[in-house]
Parts: structure tokens; sequence; C-alpha cells
């Protein structure tokens, strides 16, 4: 497989709700100088496989469209993949609780 670019579309406001340890809150106030995405820019990818908008997307959907990427390029088998959703989906809500 060659390396594919996945971006993730997230709001600022979201990624500092989401940011346990204040890293964004902190950069906001000025507090950590050249954070990426707000006071360093972050160049996204030209052209991204796949394009991903956290606001609008489950967790589910997101990790579902990875896994059918990952299917498409043979990285895993088929019969693997819902497994593997299932083991994000839970791994995910044990460390959001």
């Amino acid at each position: 497989m060659t390396q594919e670019n996945v971006v993730w579309h997230r709001p600022l406001i979201e990624r500092e709700q989401r940011d346990p340890k204040g890293f964004y809150a902190r950069a906001l106030k000025g507090e950590i100088n050249y954070y990426t995405g707000v006071s360093a820019a972050y160049e996204e990818p030209l052209e991204p496989e796949l394009v991903l908008g956290t606001a609008t997307l489950s967790v589910e959907r997101c990790a579902a469209t990875v896994l059918e990427m990952l299917r498409k390029h043979g990285v895993i088998a088929p019969a693997a993949s819902a497994a593997a959703l299932k083991i994000s989906h839970e791994n995910t809500h044990k460390h959001t609780e």
C-alpha cells in the first residue's frame, strides 16, 4: 500500500472541547507559541484520498470509512473489518468517559 493522506476536518471549537490537556485553550491565550491550527499554519494535503468531517460524522462512520479505504488497498481482509470497527469503537468510548 502506498501512503495515503487522510484529512480530519474538525472546527477549532470542537478541537478545544475535545482537548483534555487544554493545549488549544492555552494556545488561544498565547501561552503556547506556534501551535498548529492556532498560531502556526496547517497545510492540508492538496489531494487527500479521504476527508472526514468529524463535526458531522460519528466516530463509527469515520472508523468505517477508514476501514473501507484499508480494505480497498488490501491492508485488511473484509472479514476483519467488522471486528476492527467494534474494537475501535469500544476503545474510543473507554478513553472518553
